[in-house]
């Protein structure tokens, strides 16, 4: 298998950086801002700066979440830890997207918003599973 145009095998980083996996359980860090938690993850792609604090307002903006971007997570309704998980999926404009039910737990105008941002995404090239 190959993720943009690289082979895909137990030790290949390049290929799995250029993914980005939304799991169906929320990941993220309850003790941590929404900000820190995509600064964290962020810094886990090697991104670091100004990109990165671009790319985080970016996905901020997109998950609604701006405004409580330095709020704790842990007292996030769970619709809104969902929307940072998927917005952690999004930061570094991975090439694939893998989603696993996005949308639960995520309220319908949430989803609409997120699900529009996918597919625009999509029209920009990335790939969408």
């Amino acid at each position: 298998m190959l993720v943009d145009g690289v082979p895909l095998t137990t030790h290949s980083v390049k290929a799995k950086a250029t993914i980005g996996l939304v799991p169906q359980q929320v990941a993220i860090y309850p003790d941590l801002t929404a900000r820190e938690n995509l600064r964290f993850f962020g810094r886990l792609y090697d991104m670091n700066g100004s990109i990165l604090k671009a790319r985080m307002d970016e996905v901020l903006a997109i998950t609604g979440l701006a405004e409580r971007a330095g709020g704790l997570v842990r007292e996030f309704s769970g619709g809104m830890q969902r929307r940072l998980n998927i917005g952690i999926g999004l930061l570094h404009r991975p090439k694939l997207l893998i989603l696993d039910e996005p949308p639960v737990g995520v309220d319908p105008q949430s989803r609409n918003a997120i699900l529009e941002s996918v597919e625009q995404l999509a029209r920009e090239g990335m790939a969408v599973l």
